[in-house]
């Protein structure tokens, strides 16, 4: 049985979290997307052949920490889609809970 505390608990988190989500969401897409340009910008810096330029744009120390950031950047953006989708379902639960005592007291 879903308590009024958690439904309450839930749903207030569902409202106070979506503008962080939001921003967890866009720095992720951002962070992205920039890994082609910062790879690109890296390999023009090097010398040899379009594949030596890459593997040494990649192997950078630069790179790492951008590789890092991503990380960081998805991680955020996953916890927010699970904590998200976990009191989602809370609700789910707590309205098919209020629509079977609806039903059973209708028999």
């Amino acid at each position: 049985m879903i308590t009024e505390q958690l439904i309450n608990s839930a749903v207030n988190y569902l409202r106070s979290s979506s503008e962080e989500a939001a921003k967890a969401r866009a720095t992720r897409q951002y962070l992205e997307d920039f890994t082609k340009h910062l790879k690109a910008k890296l390999a023009r810096s090097f010398e040899g052949s379009n594949a030596n330029q890459i593997m040494q744009a990649e192997a950078s120390e630069e790179f790492r920490i951008h590789l890092e950031a991503v990380r960081d950047a998805i991680e955020d953006d996953e916890l927010f889609r699970h904590k998200i989708a976990a009191a989602n379902t809370v609700v789910d639960v707590w309205r098919s809970e209020q629509s079977t005592e609806r039903a059973l007291g209708k028999i």
